[in-house]
């Protein structure tokens, strides 16, 4: 299989990886709080889930790493111990309902300065 070769731009600074236009607009309709859909043009669609998928696997893995318990909650619902090869084959839409069970299991742990 031949890989692509990736498309560098020059500029004052030096070369730089070479940003498309889909993904620039992929990046900024997430930032605006929107979320993947079929009304977005195919392009922008399919940018748009891979970068929501990788916004989705850096919070779950933060909050898998804060706390032991969700860690094992996590594993058993994925029904492995093996978490980040089986939380990057996911689609974006169980991701989101993992993140969802992180969210809650942290608001249920909150603890009360005194």
């Amino acid at each position: 299989m031949k890989t692509k070769k990736k498309q560098k731009i020059k500029d004052e600074y030096g070369y730089k990886a070479y940003v498309s236009m889909e993904k620039i607009n992929a990046i900024r309709f997430l930032d605006n709080g929107g979320i993947p859909n079929n009304k977005l043009n195919k392009k922008d669609n399919k940018e748009a889930k891979i970068e929501y998928k990788r916004r989705l696997l850096i919070l779950i893995k933060w909050f898998i790493n804060k706390n032991k318990k969700l860690r094992h909650i996590v594993a058993k619902k994925l029904k492995t111990k093996n978490i980040d090869k089986k939380l990057k084959r996911l689609s974006w839409k169980s991701l989101k309902k993992i993140y969802e069970i992180c969210l809650e299991n942290n608001r249920k742990n909150k603890t009360r300065k005194k």
